[in-house]
């Protein structure tokens, strides 16, 4: 089993609510263009973040992606009980799930 594989599912798991709020279709699709215009499969989706978010910034604009990365955070930190940590970045907050395992 992967050390990574706890923060992982944590993590898709708030991309996947994080999206389902935009709707099931929507979030289906979203996974569906993920996939067929850039190759990452939802499964992937944690291991390649920064592919991730170029994708996202692909299909919905920088502002678009900016939208959808802070609807990330917010699930990120309501899972983790981290609401009060305003000032944590995506990028740490998923560096800080990793390493120290809050989960």
């Amino acid at each position: 089993m992967s050390n990574h594989r706890k923060p992982d599912q944590i993590l898709l798991q708030c991309i996947d609510n994080a999206l389902t709020k935009f709707g099931e279709g929507v979030r289906e699709s979203i996974y569906y263009y993920l996939k067929r215009d850039f190759g990452l499969n939802k499964e992937n989706i944690p291991r390649k973040l920064h592919d991730f978010q170029k994708a996202l910034t692909s299909i919905f604009g920088e502002q678009g992606a900016k939208v959808i990365k802070r609807m990330i955070l917010t699930e990120l930190k309501s899972t983790l009980q981290l609401e009060n940590q305003r000032n944590l970045t995506f990028e740490e907050l998923v560096k800080q799930l990793r390493e120290t395992k809050l989960y």
